[in-house]
């Protein structure tokens, strides 16, 4: 029994693993960063453009009793079709 379960864990991050690397193929990696503020900025600039994103966020659990500032990494992906177009806007909207 303890097998079975295993095995199905095992092969439930074997078809995540996959998913995401098919995903991340059609995404390019547009902006890191480690604050809400820019995060919003560039969202917004996005949005007023008609350019869909998506998120990564990284978050650091390494201790209990940390500070209260954050300890995360956003990363903001654009389709690659997109990217030229999402650059720009960047630029354009400073």
């Amino acid at each position: 029994m303890n097998l079975l379960i295993v095995g199905i864990v095992l092969f439930g991050l074997v078809v995540y693993s996959i998913s995401r690397i098919h995903f991340m193929r059609k995404w390019a990696l547009l902006y890191t960063t480690f604050t809400n503020e820019d995060y919003f900025q560039i969202a917004s600039k996005l949005d007023r453009n008609g350019i869909r994103y998506t998120t990564k966020i990284r978050v650091d659990f390494r201790g209990f009793y940390r500070t209260v500032t954050d300890h995360k990494q956003i990363d903001i992906y654009v389709k690659k079709e997109d990217e030229y177009k999402a650059v720009k806007a960047l630029r354009k909207n400073r």
